[in-house]
């Protein structure tokens, strides 16, 4: 798992859940996990952004049917029932080892279950597929008798805005030092201790938020704050994989919500950022290949309602008592980590341009 350094509590990347929660998905006493739900209410938003990137443009109405989005992305307690329910053959050959170059530098050796950043079961499942994602979206769908898939890019999109129309839901400014109230980023705690786990660091070719969210890599979903939606990590923590085909700009596209599906699709869309970067602004958009398998990826899941606009559902009750459990344990550790390590935390940071 992470390595320990012996002057550190470490516990921004080592958390404790490991050894408390470890494996608790085999006791929720059901065959499958249904997640938190928050009901999304049907309505028009603008989607994309004139001062964006170009795959960003045309800026364009969009009118949204309820639904329902995961509060939470996917977990590992979550996937791992439909692992062992099924007998899924999950692929072994994701690169997940950080060296000095990060991410490239490492062997493709890592599974869903067997990865670094496999910290608790309350972890955000990651080196899983977006056929993964399918066939266990497709198997819970099964099992619940209900709707489960993966979102739209523009339903994803008018989910994270919650309403808003600025460039990130909670302002316009960039690094203003507010990203770290709702999710975990590339921000000051990452780029003091990372150099510390592991051989990488974050250079002036990374953004760094001005800010603590108290993570070095991956975090227990749900501990910072939600969007207005109520939603919690579509910021931060890990790429989310989508329903749509990527095209390079927004020339044609639907406009009732729907996903861009084409046949001899390649390459995918995916949304938000993750641990390893800075806040995206709510229309940022990214391209993945279909059989692209790495760690900073993961998922969640949409609820189908047929427009309906149902009740927020609350979830499997054993799951949601034990990912509470984790978030207090891990808000604990954050305690903890401040009140006895010495290193002094910078109060600001140069910052200079993502790398693409």
């Amino acid at each position: 798992m992470c390595k320990i350094p012996s002057n550190t509590l470490s516990v921004l990347c080592c958390s404790l859940l490991f050894s408390t929660f470890a494996h608790s998905g085999n006791k929720i006493n059901s065959t499958y996990i249904e997640p938190p739900m928050v009901a999304v209410p049907a309505g028009e938003f603008l989607m994309g952004s004139e001062h964006g990137r170009d795959d960003e443009k045309p800026q364009h109405r969009v009118s949204v049917k309820a639904f329902q989005m995961a509060k939470y992305e996917v977990t590992i307690a979550e996937f791992r029932k439909f692992v062992e329910q099924t007998g899924y053959p999950a692929k072994q050959t994701c690169t997940h080892r950080i060296g000095k170059k990060w991410f490239g530098s490492g062997k493709k050796d890592g599974s869903w279950d067997n990865n670094i950043y496999a910290q608790s079961e309350f972890h955000p499942v990651v080196c899983v597929s977006r056929k993964d994602a399918l066939a266990y979206a497709d198997w819970l769908s099964k099992q619940s008798g209900k709707h489960y898939r993966l979102p739209s890019e523009a339903e994803w999109e008018y989910a994270l805005r919650g309403g808003t129309q600025t460039r990130y839901f909670y302002g316009d400014q960039a690094l203003s030092g507010q990203a770290c109230k709702y999710a975990n980023l590339s921000d000051l705690d990452a780029k003091v201790e990372s150099p510390k786990q592991y051989d990488a660091t974050y250079n002036d070719k990374y953004t760094i938020e001005p800010c603590h969210d108290h993570e070095i890599t991956t975090s227990v979903v749900g501990l910072y704050e939600p969007n207005p939606f109520g939603i919690h990590d579509m910021l931060g923590n890990v790429v989310e994989r989508l329903a749509d085909c990527y095209q390079n700009n927004y020339i044609d596209a639907p406009n009732d919500g729907s996903p861009v599906i084409k046949e001899d699709c390649d390459a995918y869309v995916a949304r938000g950022s993750s641990w390893h970067w800075e806040a995206s602004t709510s229309s940022a958009r990214m391209r993945m290949r279909e059989d692209f398998l790495a760690a900073l990826e993961g998922f969640r899941l949409a609820l189908d309602t047929n427009g309906k606009a149902l009740e927020s559902q609350p979830g499997n009750s054993d799951f949601v008592k034990a990912l509470s459990k984790a978030q207090t344990t891990a808000k604990k550790n954050w305690q903890s980590h401040r009140a006895h390590t010495q290193v002094n935390f910078p109060s600001t940071v140069n910052v200079s341009g993502t790398p693409q």
